[in-house]
């Protein structure tokens, strides 16, 4: 069973566009998969940059929260001594008024 130089030249013609499509193909995968990881690192760097920002608020709540905190006592404080004053005052004025 001898094959011609016709079919031997037709089959190589089709095996080199066979060729031709698996080459292009695998370069399609490569690029998608360059792509891929260039989407990859974009996210990444990304992700670092908002947990960045995400402790940067956190700090800055803590510092607000311990801030409020400290003016809040300090206004308990103050209410507290004019409460006294206002008690002391309203005691020395009943005193006289018994007198």
């Amino acid at each position: 069973m001898k094959v011609t130089e016709t079919e031997q030249k037709k089959r190589i013609a089709h095996l080199e566009k066979v060729k031709e499509t698996l080459e292009r193909r695998m370069k399609d995968r490569q690029d998608e998969l360059k792509g891929k990881g260039t989407f990859v690192d974009e996210v990444q760097n990304e992700l670092v940059a908002l947990n960045l920002q995400l402790n940067m608020a956190e700090q800055e709540r803590d510092k607000l929260k311990q801030e409020n905190e400290e003016l809040t006592r300090r206004w308990v404080e103050k209410m507290e001594a004019l409460a006294r004053k206002t008690n002391e005052s309203n005691d020395a004025w009943t005193g006289r008024n018994r007198s």
